[in-house]
């Protein structure tokens, strides 16, 4: 395994992975811890070889937007997950991160439907609330005045995830499939059904020769 000073447990059990399996889905995860321990050269390098070993898998995109993010590439971070908001309604942490980036770059209407979709799939989020209030408030005269800005919104409501998200839930996307379930319950059914990388990176360890689709 490659010599690292960082004694971070989950980066130790993702690199042990990739490395008996280079190309599996384990990246997208790895290159995450790396981008979260502020090691974004290294994330990047693994997300874009992920990327082409896996062209459509969405959570590659997904942790690219968020480096580009970090950096304060925002229009990059824009471009790069832009395509996928249609198609994956059911990615809560995408939706989050789409909405949190057009509301720093000043795109309003895209920011204020993405954040009325959450509001909607979880109508007790209070953060979500007060930031579709504070948008819906200002929208009209934004244009006019641009009186409206990130700073009026506390950071902590538009936070990516609350503080309660375990790290496997993260990185599972959530079934809207049923719309007369609460958010609870399709998010517990999904914990359950969804094969998620955690569990990728347990039957790698299982099974070392097991081959990525």
């Amino acid at each position: 395994m490659q010599k690292s000073g960082l004694t971070s447990p989950l980066l130790v059990k993702y690199l042990e992975a990739y490395e008996k399996n280079p190309k599996s889905r384990v990246f997208a995860p790895l290159a995450e811890t790396y981008r979260k321990l502020g090691m974004r050269d290294k994330a990047f390098e693994i997300l874009k070889q992920g990327i082409k070993n896996h062209p459509s898998y969405l959570m590659g995109y997904l942790g690219l937007a968020f480096c580009y993010k970090d950096l304060g590439k925002l229009e990059l971070a824009y471009s790069t997950i832009r395509p996928f908001v249609e198609g994956s309604r059911d990615n809560i942490r995408l939706q989050k991160l789409f909405g949190s980036i057009c509301f720093e770059l000043n795109y309003f209407e895209e920011a204020l439907d993405t954040y009325k979709f959450l509001l909607f799939l979880n109508p007790r989020d209070r953060a979500i609330s007060n930031i579709v209030k504070k948008i819906e408030e200002n929208f009209n005269n934004s244009f006019v005045k641009n009186e409206l800005t990130i700073n009026e919104i506390p950071t902590s409501e538009i936070s990516l995830f609350s503080d309660n998200e375990s790290e496997k839930n993260r990185w599972i996307q959530k079934d809207l499939t049923k719309p007369n379930k609460t958010f609870n319950e399709a998010n517990e059914k999904e914990i359950k059904n969804e094969k998620s990388s955690f569990d990728l990176i347990e039957r790698v360890e299982k099974e070392p020769n097991i081959k990525e689709e």
